[in-house]
C-alpha cells in the first residue's frame, strides 16, 4: 500500500469514528453506528437513550429527491437563482451537478419534518451515488429490509425505492433513462454501514456546505463548532498527507531522473566508443587486406632462418626473388617446397661455393589463396649436417625444380 493508500484509509477510519460519536442514521427511528474490530455496523434496532447526533443520514423514505434542468451557465448567477427559489422552501439542499453546452443541471433533496434536527443532514442516496461510476445501478439491501435503486446520469442523482409499480432493475433504468447491461452492483445488508462511510469519504468540502441546516438550540455554536472542528481537522490532515506524499514523490522522481540521466550518458559513452572502435577495426581491416598478399612471405621465411641468412628479397611478377646464403642451399629448397604456402620453388641461377657455406638465388611463387587455418610448421634450428665426400663433389647449384622431382 503506497502513502496515497494510506491516506485515504487514514481518512475513512477517521470519518467512521466520527459517525460512530456524531453521527445517526434516520429511517423513521434513530439508529447508530458502530466499529467494533474494524468492522463497521449500522445498529439493527434503534437506540434507546437521548443520542442528538450532529450528522444525520436520512433513509430515501423521508426526503423528495429532484433533477432540475436550468438554461443557464453563469455559475453565480444560478447560485442566487436557487438561492430564491429553495428559500421559501425549508429542510431543502440542493447542489449543482454540471454546467455545459447552455445548460445547468441541478439535484435537490427535501427532508420530511419529520427528520430530527442535526447540523449537518445527508441523504443517503446521494451518498451511494459518489461511490459509482457513471450509469452504474446500485441495488442496495437495507437494514430494515427495504431495497434501494441508485444510479448517477449526467452527473446527477437518481433513486427509487422498490415498490408495486417498479420492482426490478430493469424497469428503474427505463423508468430514468439508463441503458441497463447487466452491469448492477448489489450492496448486501452487510455493506450498508461501509458504503455510506465510502460516501462520506467522497464528500467534498464545498459539498459538505450545502447541506448544512438552521438548528434551533440554545447550543447551536457549541454544536457547530463541534461538528467543524473535527472534519476541518480530517481535511487538514488529508492535504498535509498528500502533501507530503507529493513533496517525496517529486523527490523521488527528480532522484530517479538524476540516475536514469547519468546512465543514458554513460550509454551513450559506451556507443560512442563503440562507434570509434568499429572505425578503427573496418580502417585496419583495409589496410590488412591490401597487405596481406605480401605478409604470407614472411610466415615462409620463418622456418628457414634458421638454416639461411637473406641478404636481398624481391617481388617480381608475383614471384619472390631470394638471395643470401647458407650452409646448404639444397636443403634450404626443399625446406621451401615444402611449405604449406609455398607453390612452385626453384633456382634462379647456379649456387656458388663459398668457404663452409653456398651463395643462392631461389625463385618461389605462393599459392593466391592462403588459408589461414593451416599450422604454421615449425622452425627447425638444428645445425645442418655437413655434406659427405660424394655430395661435395656433386656439382651445386644445379638448377631443379623440386617440386617436380
Amino acid at each position: 500500500m503506497d502513502k496515497t493508500d494510506k491516506s485515504l484509509s487514514l481518512k475513512l477510519i477517521a470519518i467512521k469514528r466520527i459517525l460512530v460519536n456524531k453521527g445517526a442514521y434516520f429511517d423513521g427511528e434513530i439508529r447508530r453506528f458502530s466499529l467494533n474490530d474494524n468492522k463497521f455496523q449500522l445498529a439493527k434496532q434503534p437506540g434507546k437513550d437521548n443520542f442528538k447526533p450532529l450528522i444525520m443520514i436520512v433513509s430515501r423514505k423521508y426526503y423528495q429527491e429532484k433533477q432540475s434542468t436550468f438554461p443557464i451557465d453563469d455559475k453565480a448567477e444560478l447560485n442566487k437563482l436557487l438561492k430564491i427559489q429553495f428559500s421559501s422552501q425549508g429542510r431543502t439542499s440542493y447542489c449543482i451537478n454540471d454546467i455545459k453546452n447552455g445548460k445547468s443541471y441541478v439535484n435537490s433533496w427535501s427532508f420530511n419534518y419529520n427528520v430530527p434536527d442535526s447540523v449537518i443532514i445527508l441523504p443517503e442516496s446521494l451518498l451511494f451515488a459518489l461511490t459509482i461510476p457513471d450509469k452504474q445501478v446500485l441495488n442496495i439491501k437495507k437494514v430494515n429490509e427495504e431495497e434501494l435503486f441508485v444510479v448517477r446520469s449526467q452527473e446527477s442523482t437518481f433513486s427509487l425505492v422498490l415498490n408495486s409499480n417498479i420492482n426490478t432493475i430493469q424497469k428503474f433504468s427505463l423508468a430514468v433513462g439508463v441503458s441497463q447491461n447487466g452491469n448492477a452492483k448489489p450492496i448486501k445488508t452487510g455493506e450498508f454501514a461501509e458504503g455510506l462511510a465510502e460516501g462520506c469519504n467522497h464528500l467534498t468540502l464545498s459539498l459538505l456546505t450545502r447541506f448544512l441546516s438552521s438548528v434551533k438550540s440554545e447550543n447551536n455554536t457549541k454544536l457547530i463548532t463541534s461538528i467543524i472542528i473535527p472534519v476541518v481537522s480530517i481535511f487538514t490532515g488529508y492535504l498535509l498527507l498528500s502533501s507530503t506524499y507529493l513533496v517525496y514523490e517529486k523527490g523521488r522522481l527528480e532522484a530517479v531522473l538524476n540516475s536514469q540521466n547519468q546512465e543514458v550518458t554513460a550509454a551513450l559513452d559506451i556507443q560512442q566508443q563503440y562507434d570509434t572502435n568499429v572505425v578503427y577495426r573496418n580502417e585496419v581491416s583495409q589496410v590488412f587486406n591490401l597487405k596481406q598478399q605480401k605478409t604470407p612471405i614472411w610466415l615462409v621465411l620463418d622456418t628457414a632462418f634458421g638454416i639461411a641468412n637473406f641478404t636481398n628479397i624481391k617481388l617480381d611478377n608475383n614471384q619472390y626473388i631470394l638471395r643470401g646464403k647458407a650452409n646448404s642451399s639444397v636443403e634450404l629448397l626443399e625446406l621451401l617446397s615444402n611449405h604449406p604456402y609455398v607453390k612452385k620453388a626453384i633456382f634462379d641461377s647456379p649456387s656458388l661455393v663459398t668457404k663452409n657455406q653456398e651463395l643462392f638465388v631461389i625463385s618461389i611463387t605462393l599459392f593466391s589463396a592462403i588459408n589461414r587455418n593451416v599450422q604454421k610448421p615449425e622452425i627447425n634450428m638444428a645445425v645442418t649436417q655437413p655434406l659427405t665426400l660424394e655430395q661435395e663433389k656433386q656439382p651445386v647449384g644445379t638448377n631443379r625444380d623440386l617440386n617436380n622431382g
